[in-house]
């Protein structure tokens, strides 16, 4: 099916298989739209016609030839989530002493110790909110937002209550903008104090790192991005978009120099590194992995 699928989009230069432990992290869109990047085959540096199929069919995984809403923010949380992962791999591996691919309190503990962190009691406690299933171990999507916690939450809550203000917030944002002009500030404000808003899930005017962490990892200007991207690209209006009106959304003036439109580029980026990468491996291997 996916061979009937793409050879109206390129040629299907190599077949690889994909480690397991990388496979059950990707979606069968996603799956479908690495293995049509052959050996040799460049991904265009502007978005083609053909990108913008191999994306809709990442995107559509019930392979009805329409992506969803739904089917379009699993993509970007998928991938968003994926790259937080592997910015945060490194740390989890030089603290998992036994090399077993989970961490253990103990072996936080000792981590904590080593690296002296700061109040590593509060680190300790915690250990069990990030430990989703309960089994005493964190899996490397488990400890990912342990990290960002740990080390970008906790910097921004100045008074420790666990908690973020608006003022803490917005604080990175301020900083960069005192020598600006009034009126750029004001907006920078406006914009933030809306972005806080949607975040703030139960109301209560403070961010959880629960709360925080889609901000932090980039899945909310994702989602947001999203959002732009159907109300730029649904013609028919629908809640639904098809390829060709994937593919017409280039001609649209407003797709151009917009959010979607960066995210978007982002989104190959990201994927064709990972593509290189398998590709490498296979290469490596003999052909085999």
């Amino acid at each position: 099916l996916l061979i009937n699928l793409f050879q109206s989009t390129g040629p299907l230069t190599i077949l690889f298989l994909i480690p397991a432990s990388i496979m059950a992290c990707l979606s069968r869109g996603l799956l479908a739209w690495l293995l049509t990047l052959g050996d040799g085959q460049v991904i265009h540096k502007a978005m083609s016609g053909e990108q913008m199929r191999i994306i809709h069919t990442a995107m559509d995984v019930d392979q009805d030839g329409l992506v969803s809403r739904e089917e379009g923010t699993s993509f970007v949380r998928q991938l968003r989530d994926g790259m937080q992962a592997q910015q945060t791999l490194p740390i989890m591996l030089d603290m998992d002493s036994d090399k077993d691919g989970s961490l253990s309190q103990a072996e936080l503990t000792a981590a904590l110790q080593m690296l002296k962190i700061n109040e590593p009691e509060e680190v300790d406690e915690r250990f069990g909110d990030f430990d989703k299933d309960e089994d005493e171990l964190l899996s490397a999507a488990e400890a990912s937002p342990l990290f960002t916690w740990m080390l970008r939450f906790r910097k921004l809550d100045k008074n420790g209550d666990g908690m973020l203000s608006f003022k803490e917030f917005n604080k990175i944002a301020a900083e960069r903008l005192k020598d600006k002009p009034q009126q750029e500030w004001r907006k920078s404000k406006e914009e933030g104090q809306r972005i806080f808003g949607q975040l703030d899930g139960d109301g209560d005017k403070r961010l959880s790192p629960a709360e925080h962490l889609p901000y932090e990892t980039g899945t909310f200007a994702g989602l947001e991005a999203l959002d732009q991207l159907f109300k730029v690209t649904d013609k028919d209006g629908d809640g639904k978009l098809s390829a060709a009106e994937l593919e017409q959304v280039r001609e649209n003036s407003k797709f151009h120099g917009s959010a979607a439109l960066y995210h978007l580029d982002d989104w190959i980026k990201n994927v064709e590194k990972q593509a290189e990468e398998y590709i490498r491996k296979v290469k490596q291997s003999g052909g085999e992995l």
